[in-house]
């Protein structure tokens, strides 16, 4: 009897023992994805400080939304908070930006390598890597030149779902992501063509749309295919006040065009719009 009474309580401390251990696998898993280090290459351009290549980086962090992610004064902000999940805390650039060299904010910016070796998460440096040069430079030359703004954030951390997601590869650290890349796309000239267009695109649109542009599940963002559809106005009128075809509100396209797009110039919204009218179905 005494034997019978005993098998209940060796079980119950068999499963609480496995339980603890499949707990500890767990975290040190997810941790372990947290803190993997990567190499990527070192860079060491030349950051300018005049007044024009400040007011051209301007421009790139406006249209490739800088201030949309880290709030109107680069201050930083809670991006993104669930309970049980993730609380992402885009950094105060103003403060952290004077601990960074320039070829250390380069290799973060373009490869999401952190100087510690650790990747970037959310920030989309795989669309920034392909920034040119000389938009990566004057972007940071702008960064360098904005005041600095005290603003108290607490850190981003992955609680017990955003540590099953990390395992299941739904949150995919950005220098894994840029390792998956082919060679940069090159920028070419400023002009209203295809090709100033393609660089356009991959450097800014990748973040939401994915890297082939066939569209991003985690936002619903469609095909970009689908671009064919609109006449060279309505393609403009939507950069410029994210109304699509019949007068449409389109949700986060609509936000991130009146945010962002809307800061690009004519021969820049061309040039995107020629180069999406010249892929085919099958790119």
């Amino acid at each position: 009897m005494r034997t019978i009474v005993k098998w209940p309580g060796i079980v119950l401390g068999i499963l609480v023992l496995l339980g603890t251990l499949a707990a500890v696998a767990f975290y040190a898993v997810t941790q372990y994805q947290l803190d993997r280090t990567y190499s990527a290459p070192q860079i060491a351009l030349a950051v300018p400080r005049d007044a024009q290549s400040i007011a051209a980086g301007e421009h790139i962090a406006a249209t490739r939304g800088c201030n949309g992610c880290h709030d109107d004064h680069l201050q930083g902000r809670v991006f993104h908070g669930r309970w049980g999940l993730v609380l992402v805390v885009t950094p105060n650039i103003t403060q952290v930006i004077r601990h960074y060299s320039d070829p250390q904010l380069e290799r973060l910016l373009r490869y999401g390598v952190q100087p510690d070796g650790r990747s970037v998460f959310i920030m989309p440096s795989s669309t920034f890597y392909n920034l040119s040069d000389r938009d990566l430079v004057n972007l940071i030359a702008y960064l360098r030149s904005v005041p600095p703004v005290e603003n108290f954030l607490p850190a981003s951390h992955f609680d017990i779902l955003g540590r099953w997601q990390l395992l299941t590869g739904a949150w995919l650290p950005e220098a894994a992501r840029i390792a998956r890349l082919g060679p940069r796309i090159v920028e070419g000239d400023p002009a209203p063509t295809a090709a100033y267009g393609d660089y356009l695109v991959h450097s800014t649109c990748t973040e939401c749309h994915g890297t082939n542009l066939h569209g991003g599940k985690a936002v619903g963002a469609p095909d970009l295919i689908i671009a064919k559809a609109y006449s060279s106005q309505n393609f403009a009128r939507l950069m410029s006040t994210g109304i699509g075809n019949g007068n449409r509100e389109l949700g986060l396209m609509s936000e991130v065009a009146k945010a962002r797009f809307s800061h690009f110039n004519a021969t820049e919204v061309t040039a995107i719009y020629t180069y999406l009218q010249s892929r085919s179905i099958s790119q």
